[in-house]
């Protein structure tokens, strides 16, 4: 996202080095124009989703719950899934979307991983209730002051519901958030200068546990980062959903594709439709850990063969 006074100036400095013509006049106009036509639904919302990768969890309490989580599929896939469904499916559960190919500079995580090899990153459906949440205050930043209307717990239980399917009860505190958030804990705030890109609105950042067997990692903690300056030319509907796109990466959800409609594309002002909550919420009913694509697929029949076309068939 960009401010629109910065893109003024550019066009002043340019006209300064150049004599003023009818033509280029009327080019400097339309130009204008259509600068001021940019709507701010229509700019990146999002600047992306870092996963932050933490030591020291023995391996012995992931091969607790290996057996409960991780390992192929076992869940049968919809016979309602379409071949657009799959594809969906594979962007915002695989990061298919932003990470079609591995890319060998990652060391861990989504990105470093072939598709076949990756696997859910959605939270334990024990650990969701128990989420507890840090709201910048008003008296903080103009950040704290848009998210005053997200205080009550309403918005979030209605929020981690539609994503996960899973009841929210947990509490919501207060506060400046500045810290790097406790385990177990949301924080949602104003960024620094720098903190989060020029080009977009906001920034998740989460911390999981790295698991020693290479599969997936254990949500700890993550935060919401505002930008400072883009978040006052955001309209509310549009925060609104950018709040709501940044939660479903909190919760393990990686971008939709453009022309999808989904909270998850980045860019886009949407609304919730069911499609998305459908797949975000077989996702967390598969659970987290579970290797590509989390449904046991129908297998093509066996082409027949010789002979098998007669069997049964009487002369006539």
């Amino acid at each position: 996202m960009h401010n629109t006074s910065r893109r003024l100036g550019s066009i002043s400095e340019c006209r300064s080095k150049n004599p003023l013509t009818p033509s280029r006049f009327v080019v400097g106009l339309l130009c204008l124009l259509l600068l001021w036509a940019v709507p701010a639904d229509a700019q990146q919302r999002c600047g992306g989703h870092t996963v932050h990768w933490m030591g020291g969890v023995p391996r012995a309490s992931f091969d607790a719950d290996r057996g409960k989580h991780h390992g192929p599929p076992t869940v049968p896939e919809p016979d309602s899934m379409t071949a657009r469904d799959r594809e969906l499916w594979d962007a915002i559960v695989y990061n298919a979307y932003d990470y079609p190919m591995p890319e060998p500079s990652r060391e861990k995580g989504m990105a470093s991983l072939p598709l076949e090899d990756r696997h859910t990153l959605v939270i334990a459906k024990a650990t969701v209730p128990t989420i507890q949440i840090c709201i910048q205050s008003s008296d903080e930043s103009y950040t704290g002051e848009l998210l005053a209307a997200y205080t009550d717990s309403s918005w979030w239980e209605r929020q981690i519901k539609r994503w996960t399917n899973f009841s929210w009860r947990s509490d919501i505190q207060i506060a400046a958030c500045t810290d790097e958030p406790m385990a177990g804990w949301i924080h949602v705030r104003e960024g620094d200068d720098g903190e989060v890109s020029d080009e977009a609105l906001a920034h998740a950042n989460t911390w999981r546990h790295f698991d020693p067997h290479g599969i997936a990692g254990r949500w700890s903690h993550s935060e919401i980062v505002w930008h400072p300056d883009h978040v006052r030319d955001s309209t509310e509907d549009y925060f609104e959903s950018t709040l709501a796109h940044e939660l479903g990466h909190v919760l393990g959800l990686g971008h939709a594709p453009p022309g999808s409609g989904f909270v998850m594309v980045s860019g886009e002002s949407t609304s919730w439709p069911d499609k998305e909550r459908w797949l975000s919420q077989w996702a967390n009913a598969i659970g987290p850990g579970v290797q590509y694509p989390g449904f046991r697929r129908p297998t093509a029949p066996e082409p027949p063969g010789p002979g098998s076309l007669s069997d049964g068939v009487e002369d006539l």
